[in-house]
C-alpha cells in the first residue's frame, strides 16, 4: 500500500470522486458548503487531498482536509465544519497551522485493516511540511 497525495498524483482526482457516492449515503452528498468549495479544496490544498493505493494503484481510500487560521477561529467556529471548509477555501492561512479533517472514505472492502489511522498519520505528516 502507498499514500500519495492529490498534489503528486493529480490524475487520481476522478478516482477520489467515484469514492464518495460508494462510501457516503445520498443524504450526506448534497451539502451547499460541500458543493460549493469540493474542488477548491483540490486546487487550494492538493497537499491535504490523500490517497490510499493498494498494491496495484487502485484508489482503496481517501481522507480530504483543509487548513484554516486557528487564530481566527473565531470567525468560523460557531458554523463548524462547513465554516471551517469554507474559511479554509476562500481565505487560506499563510500557514498551515492547523488542519480540519472534512471526509475520510474507504472501500467497504478494505475497511476495518487500520486504513485511517495510516491517513490520519499521514495528514499529520503533511501538516508538518
Amino acid at each position: 500500500m502507498e499514500i500519495v497525495t492529490i498534489a503528486d498524483r493529480p490524475d487520481l482526482r476522478p478516482s477520489v470522486d467515484a469514492l464518495m457516492p460508494v462510501v457516503w449515503p445520498e443524504l450526506l452528498r448534497h451539502d451547499k458548503v460541500g458543493d460549493q468549495f469540493w474542488n477548491a479544496m483540490f486546487s487550494t490544498f492538493p497537499q491535504f487531498q490523500l490517497c490510499a493505493l493498494d498494491d496495484d494503484g487502485t484508489l482503496i481510500a481517501a481522507f480530504n482536509a483543509v487548513a484554516v487560521d486557528w487564530d481566527s477561529a473565531a470567525d468560523w467556529r460557531d458554523d463548524g465544519w462547513r465554516g471551517a471548509f469554507r474559511a479554509g477555501c476562500t481565505t487560506p492561512p499563510a500557514t498551515h497551522q492547523s488542519l480540519c479533517a472534512l471526509a475520510m472514505s474507504i472501500l467497504p472492502s478494505h475497511q476495518r485493516r487500520g486504513l485511517s489511522r495510516l491517513l490520519l498519520e499521514a495528514a499529520r505528516g503533511a501538516a508538518r511540511t
